[in-house]
């Protein structure tokens, strides 16, 4: 944790803000809020509140789990955006049969894959302008839907990726650089949402929960878009950071070595 901060999502209400599930602030009246893009502003629900205490930042004004994801994030977005230009597809939808997944192909003018190219590389180039010291960018736009030029999948993102990959520090040192990762971070997981590069979860077998006991453990990738964390126990809903199962590694070897 630094220094009391939180996780900057808290301060930005038309985002999900990254809580403490089962925590609750002295103020939480038990009823869950959200953001309601037709008002443009923050109601609420009649669910109730699962938690409502800020996460902590363990790394300028980001959390466990907003780091990981913007890690994340930039390890595959030059992989991901390849594909994506190369996909000739809507993306990926849920099938009206046995939950699957299916391919979508065009239908409108403008091929989707190509417009969140677009995209990503405006969130990217928004995130670099507010490295590079700007403050006066809308981060909540961005520049499209428009094709991207076919020039900029190898040319402009591995630039900026390296620009972000060297200057992530100091990007999220600030609530605003923070914002603008967490933003940019939302856009490639959307992006990977409907151009998913790999398998979206897998059940983590040997391991049980730490809540519940139960082999019910299924690992998400961090750019899911979904979810919040990278473990979550089908069972009993309770969640892990990636380092949960870094550290049982740990300890199996550690044992395995002792025995």
């Amino acid at each position: 944790m630094t220094g009391g901060r939180v996780c900057v999502t808290n301060t930005l209400p038309d985002l999900p803000a990254c809580t403490i599930p089962g925590s609750h602030r002295v103020t939480c009246d038990g009823f869950a809020r959200k953001w309601d893009v037709d008002t443009n502003q923050v109601v609420v629900t009649t669910r109730p509140c699962k938690g409502c205490a800020p996460r902590p930042a363990v790394a300028g004004y980001l959390c466990e789990s907003c780091l990981t994801k913007l890690d994340a994030a930039l390890d595959n977005v030059h992989e991901l955006v390849a594909f994506m230009w190369q996909d000739n597809s809507n993306g990926v939808r849920d099938a009206n049969e046995g939950g699957g997944r299916t391919g979508v192909t065009p239908n409108w003018t403008l091929n989707e894959s190509r417009v969140m190219v677009a995209w990503v590389i405006a969130s990217m180039r928004n995130a670099a302008a507010v490295l590079d010291g700007r403050d006066d960018i809308d981060l909540t736009y961005l520049d499209g839907p428009r094709l991207a030029d076919p020039g900029q999948v190898d040319g402009t993102i591995p630039g900026l990726r390296l620009r972000l990959h060297v200057g992530r520090d100091d990007l999220i040192s600030t609530p605003y650089g923070a914002e603008a990762a967490v933003r940019m971070t939302k856009t490639i997981q959307r992006a990977y949402a409907k151009f998913p590069l790999q398998e979206r979860q897998r059940r983590i077998a040997g391991v049980r929960c730490p809540a519940c006991s139960r082999s019910a453990l299924v690992w998400s990738p961090p750019l899911y878009f979904r979810g919040d964390v990278v473990i979550t126990c089908t069972n009993c809903g309770h969640t892990e950071p990636q380092s949960f199962l870094e550290r049982y590694a740990e300890i199996m070897q550690t044992t395995a070595v002792g025995a």
